[in-house]
């Protein structure tokens, strides 16, 4: 199976005004999902089912937000590709996050809508 090189980018925001509050998070653009999400590998997901976090794949949104905590909340920033590295194989493979930890990574934990760096 064949990473793909992108770094993707989480922002974190304040709820109640939207303003960018300076922090976020890192993740590596992995696929689709079959539900037209991304999927991405990232650290510290899955909080305390895994006693603070794991290396996973978690489903993001483009569009909405993401994971919410504490009048809080992520969104997509942007994708960033590292430099001197040149892909032409721009076909993401189409999975289902949950089915993919389990057969990749041997996690059996449900990926849940509020997963995301910060939590």
């Amino acid at each position: 199976m064949k990473l793909v090189s992108l770094f993707m980018v989480m922002r974190n925001y304040v709820e109640s005004t939207d303003k960018f509050i300076g922090s976020g998070h890192i993740t590596f653009l992995y696929g689709n999902t079959v539900s037209g999400n991304i999927a991405a590998l990232g650290g510290n997901q899955g909080g305390g089912d895994f006693e603070g976090g794991t290396i996973k794949l978690s489903e993001y949104s483009l569009t909405e937000k993401n994971a919410k905590w504490g009048g809080k909340y992520q969104r997509f920033y942007k994708f960033y590709l590292p430099s001197g590295y040149y892909d032409n194989d721009h076909n993401l493979k189409v999975l289902d996050v949950d089915e993919e930890n389990s057969i990749v990574f041997g996690i059996s934990v449900q990926s849940n809508s509020n997963e995301g760096g910060g939590l």
